[in-house]
């Protein structure tokens, strides 16, 4: 909508004033858009429809590194509960070697 004034001055026709104003409005409707919203709405629908999807591959991605992350847990527990074992294990080592290499030196034993 808008307001407009105007003068005007003529001198061709001579029944006419030569200066003379106007006032006026006008007002802009556009009855048709020739589908312009319809596009615009579609176009819409696709980017939520858009976000949706990233949203849901999101989750995804975050729910297999969660379960990745409780998989490293899992293995570092085991292996904490292994370690003693390998510790003791790596004590008797020397002993064990030592027994293996006199029972070389002997020879095998009979009977076995």
């Amino acid at each position: 909508m808008s307001l407009f004034t105007r003068q005007s001055y003529q001198n061709g026709v001579a029944f006419l004033a030569h200066n003379f104003g106007t006032l006026g409005i006008t007002l802009d409707y556009g009855v048709f858009d020739f589908g312009k919203r319809h596009v615009a709405v579609r176009k819409r629908e696709a980017e939520s429809a858009q976000a949706q999807e990233n949203v849901e591959r999101l989750k995804e991605e975050v729910s297999m590194q969660i379960n990745r992350t409780c998989n490293k847990v899992e293995r570092t527990k085991k292996m904490l509960q292994l370690a003693p074992r390998v510790v003791k294990l790596r004590a008797e080592l020397p002993h064990l070697l030592a027994r293996v290499e006199s029972d070389q030196t002997i020879g095998p034993t009979p009977g076995l």
